[in-house]
């Protein structure tokens, strides 16, 4: 959470030298977006075992196009990778590196049609999530001198939906520092390799800030 409030401290810190302007952006019809985010995961326990991915740090880079003066569709790409561990007596082994590559479209629905240094909006849509697991040499090894198996934990990509709020702050007629809020709704089904022990879903949940900017054209 120290990190998620370092993002939206931030955000107010870049804001304070366009108070005073104002910027048109009215007759923008087309935006590049790029920047960093820090998501949170609210939801990351399993039924059977305590397991912790670590809040991470992912990277995006997307581009809108407008239908209208308050209307833009949206697609984006972003990566994250993050250790897992499991939670057992204070203690935390490494389990592997989860790895995260959602590609999504958005709709996205802003006030102030007649343009303004400072424009708030909505986004709601899907991202399918390509997901992989790479184990650890720690849990291979638990599965084969305690379960007497050589197979590997898979994670079976998600379509995920999810909800966002957020402002662009312009600083220039056709640049903004973007700030947003979101969460995403990515409960991916996990199978162990060992037989009718575990098949359920890991319920990640990821609850996300993003820093960045947005370069926009007419």
């Amino acid at each position: 959470m120290k990190r998620m409030s370092f993002f939206a401290v931030l955000t107010l810190f870049l804001a304070v030298p366009v108070c005073g302007q104002d910027y048109a952006a009215e007759d923008h019809h087309y935006g590049f977006h790029f920047g960093a985010a820090y998501s949170n995961f609210q939801d990351d326990k399993l039924e059977i075992e305590i397991i912790e991915p670590d809040d991470i740090i992912t990277f995006y880079l997307g581009g809108s196009l407008f239908f209208y003066e308050i209307f833009a569709l949206e697609v984006s790409v972003s990566y994250a990778k993050e250790s897992v561990y499991e939670v057992a007596s204070g203690a935390a082994v490494n389990y592997g590196d989860f790895t995260q590559f959602p590609i999504s479209v958005s709709a996205k629905l802003y006030n102030n049609p007649e343009g303004g240094k400072v424009r708030a909006f909505l986004a709601a849509g899907m991202s399918y999530y390509f997901l992989d697991f790479d184990q650890s040499q720690y849990l291979t090894n638990i599965y084969s001198d305690v379960y007497g198996v050589t197979g590997k934990v898979k994670v079976e990509n998600e379509l995920s939906p999810f909800f966002a709020i957020g402002i662009d702050i312009f600083i220039s007629h056709n640049a903004a520092i973007s700030s947003q809020i979101k969460y995403t709704w990515l409960n991916p089904r996990v199978t162990l390799p060992i037989p009718m022990i575990w098949d359920e879903h890991l319920k990640v949940n990821p609850f996300t800030i993003s820093l960045g900017f947005s370069l926009y054209g007419g």
